[in-house]
Formats: C-alpha cells, sequence, structure tokens
C-alpha cells in the first residue's frame, strides 16, 4: 500500500465475505467506501451514507459531496477522481472487489511504498530493506524470491510470531510489545501485568492492583473525593 502525502488513501479489506474498501480525509473531502456484499453489486458509502445513485451513473463524471467526481466506465466499476486528479478505479467481479490507482502528478517524487518512491525510475523500484536494489529486469522468480518474499507480514499469522498482545512487523522480521499496565517477558512473546501499587502510587490511601491497570479506595469513616478517583475524605 502507498502512503500519500496530505491525509492520501486507504484500503482495507477484511475477510470475506464482506469486502470493503476505504480512502481518508483528502484535502478536506469526505470520507467514502465501497462494500461488495454477498450478492454481489457495490454499496458506495459518503460521510457513512449510502449513496443511492450508483446505478444512475454512467461514463460522464457526477459530482459528488465537495468537488468529488464519480462515474461508471463499465459494469460493476465504480471510477472516482480526485481534484488533484488522481483517480481510484474499484471493480466488483465474482464476490471479490479490486482497485488500480492513478496518483495526479502532484504526487510524483513524494510517493513512497513498496516499490520505491513514484519517479519514473523503474531501476530504483526493487530496493530491498537493507538499501540493495534488485534489477528491474529482474525474472519473476526473482522478484519473487529476493524481494517479494522479504516483505511478509510476520504479524498477519499468530502462528509464526505468536505474540501475546501486541506485534510490531519489520522488514523480514517483527518484535512483540505490551498494552499499558503489561511489561514484556524474557521470552519476548509473553504479557505480566505490572503491579502499580508497588512500589509506589498515587492513592490516597489504598491501592487495589487490578489486571492491566489499578483502583484506589478508602479506609473505613472516608470515603471517595467525587472529584478526584485517588483522593479520599470524611464521611
Amino acid at each position: 500500500m502507498y502512503n500519500y502525502p496530505y491525509g492520501g488513501i486507504q484500503w482495507v479489506v477484511p475477510a470475506a465475505p464482506k469486502f470493503y474498501s476505504y480512502w481518508t480525509n483528502y484535502y478536506g473531502l469526505p470520507v467514502a467506501g465501497w462494500n461488495a456484499g454477498n450478492n454481489g453489486g457495490l454499496d458506495i458509502l459518503i460521510d457513512q451514507s449510502i449513496y443511492n445513485g450508483y446505478n444512475d451513473l454512467t461514463n460522464q463524471s457526477v459530482q459528488v459531496g465537495r468537488n468529488l467526481s464519480l462515474s461508471k466506465q463499465e459494469e460493476n466499476c465504480l471510477q472516482v477522481a480526485f481534484p488533484s486528479t488522481t483517480s481510484v478505479k474499484f471493480c466488483e467481479k465474482k464476490e471479490m472487489l479490486s482497485f488500480v490507482v492513478t496518483p495526479g502528478d502532484d504526487f510524483k517524487n513524494s510517493t513512497k511504498g513498496l516499490l520505491g518512491t513514484w519517479n519514473d525510475n523503474p531501476d530504483d523500484d526493487f530496493t530491498l530493506h537493507d538499501g540493495t536494489v534488485l534489477s528491474s529486469s529482474s525474472t519473476l522468480r526473482e522478484i519473487h524470491f529476493r524481494f517479494g518474499s522479504k516483505y511478509v507480514d510476520e504479524c498477519q499469522s499468530n502462528s509464526s510470531n505468536n505474540c501475546e498482545q501486541i506485534c510490531v512487523n519489520l522488514p523480514a522480521s517483527f518484535f512483540c510489545d505490551c498494552g499499558d499496565g503489561f511489561q514484556l517477558t524474557a521470552d519476548g512473546r509473553s504479557c505480566d501485568d505490572i503491579n502499580e501499587c508497588e512500589p509506589t502510587n498515587d492513592c490516597m490511601q489504598k491501592c487495589v492492583n487490578t489486571i492491566g491497570s489499578y483502583n484506589c479506595s478508602c479506609d473505613d469513616f472516608f470515603k471517595p473525593d467525587p472529584t478526584d478517583w485517588r483522593m479520599c475524605q470524611g464521611k
């Protein structure tokens, strides 16, 4: 996936039977999404509301929202154009959602992704994580094993990373992390609860440790301060 400046474009495609695609705010444009459902077809969402004009779309662009242009160049396909001339084409075929992105010229030399920087120079596209560059004339086999396989996301499979809580992907590697209130154990994968009550805490009287957090309580003849849950006041 490419990362674009100024908000950019992002796609999220969960597992079957539903397929979704979204782009984020772009120069203040509304958030939009497309849903290819079980029965085929495309549901278009703009600012989380269904757009009901898809069946009326033709190959002539129509403006929707704030400077957002939609058109239907072919059946079961949606063409979306941004003011910058960047466009995205979504197609739903056989319950699968595909998309093709055509960035505008304003993204040239500033758009970076797995295939390097978009600069019209194919000789630096296959740059490995160690800085070496694979020739653009490489065979498909070389591209697959020497380039593509180096970017496997180990965090997508629990069987390969076994992180108890958080997996952070790295080029050709990964590491595990823990959420607030937990710390990573010596095995590098498991998480242990941190006792927030020891050795010190910010409770006025009693501190009660909980999994991943803590609570404060008060001694007899005292009650919690309604303005600060850590403090106590006389009953």
